[in-house]
């Protein structure tokens, strides 16, 4: 079966980052195999097009990751944070990107989180905490066996990098996003069903006493969760089994009447992608697209890297048109 969508020309270790954002064009933040010379280092990469979603190759050759980055962009669109699980130390890292001349880099040195031991890639927002602007910090450790999470003050010379248990452990990487004023975290927990759980003040202060616990979505990689109107409504994106059999899966959720999250199950609310077998956690967001006729439409970009790709863990990107229909009462 032909993978669908577009190849981006790169292979992946884990999840790719694929972005598009107005003025800074298309681009994709990755580790993976890079150089023949050196076939077995996950370098992070960073690279950016005006069009379309054939990346160059971009290593920063002094950052090297078993796990796929996190990326957060900032308002200003030439600012974002980049977080990466160090492939020697497992130690969480994390640094600036900038963008000037067209082109990203990372700021080197960065900066470790002592004491962490991921056994995943870490997820990362920015949001506000007491009025003071943090850059969370969220990952699997292996030392904790759990979920742990750090707010590091951002601007401050010496951040408290101190982290956390949530106390609830995962399989491979949770994802962090922010819609409504509110922190979604959405993951796969130790037996491998969906979870999801909200800050209502859009922090990192996760109270998993209150999440939500879905047993009959499963997977063995980290799921997108892609808000589509506001913090009423949104994409779940996941990979489902694992091999050449894997499939990329997709569903709507919503909000409830009685206030709780639930799978949408009107007809057009999900599917797969036909031909997609990924090998790691996928990734989307929403954006604006123009079709031949010129007609502007809402459409989620997905990134995956595919087990029958060639080479293996190529990635791909296709969209998926979001359907708005509401929960059934």
């Amino acid at each position: 079966m032909a993978i669908p969508g577009t190849s981006t020309g790169q292979r992946s270790t884990g999840r790719p980052v694929v972005f598009t954002a107005g003025s800074c064009g298309n681009f994709m933040v990755w580790t993976g195999t890079t150089a023949a010379a050196n076939p077995n280092t996950n370098w992070v990469n960073f690279a950016n097009v005006a069009s379309g979603y054939s990346f160059p190759q971009a290593p920063v050759t002094s950052f090297s990751s078993n796990h796929g980055p996190a990326f957060v962009l900032m308002p200003s669109g030439v600012q974002a944070y980049v977080a990466w699980t160090d492939a020697a130390t497992s130690q969480v890292m994390y640094t600036t990107a900038t963008l000037a001349n067209g082109a990203w880099s990372l700021q080197s040195p960065a900066t470790a989180i002592p004491n962490s031991n991921a056994a995943s890639g870490p997820e990362a927002v920015v949001g506000l905490q007491d009025n003071q602007l943090v850059l969370g910090l969220l990952w699997m450790d292996n030392g904790a066996k759990a979920l742990v999470g750090c707010q590091v003050l951002i601007g401050s010379s010496t951040p408290n990098l101190n982290f956390a248990s949530l106390g609830v452990a995962c399989v491979d990487r949770p994802d962090m996003v922010q819609a409504g004023g509110q922190t979604f975290l959405a993951f796969f927990d130790a037996s491998n069903n969906f979870n999801l759980v909200i800050d209502p003040n859009g922090g990192v202060a996760f109270n998993m006493t209150t999440r939500q616990t879905f047993s009959g979505i499963n997977s063995s990689y980290g799921p997108s969760f892609v808000p589509l109107s506001g913090k009423t409504q949104a994409y779940l994106f996941w990979t489902s089994g694992t091999g050449g059999t894997a499939t990329l899966q997709y569903q709507q959720m919503g909000l409830a009447q009685n206030g709780t999250w639930a799978f949408n199950s009107t007809a057009g609310c999900q599917g797969s992608v036909t031909g997609a077998t990924p090998s790691a956690a996928p990734y989307g967001q929403l954006i604006e697209t123009v079709d031949g006729n010129g007609v502007t439409q809402m459409q989620f970009l997905v990134a995956w890297p595919d087990t029958n790709g060639s080479p293996i863990n190529l990635v791909y990107t296709d969209t998926v048109t979001p359907n708005y229909a509401p929960i059934p009462i």
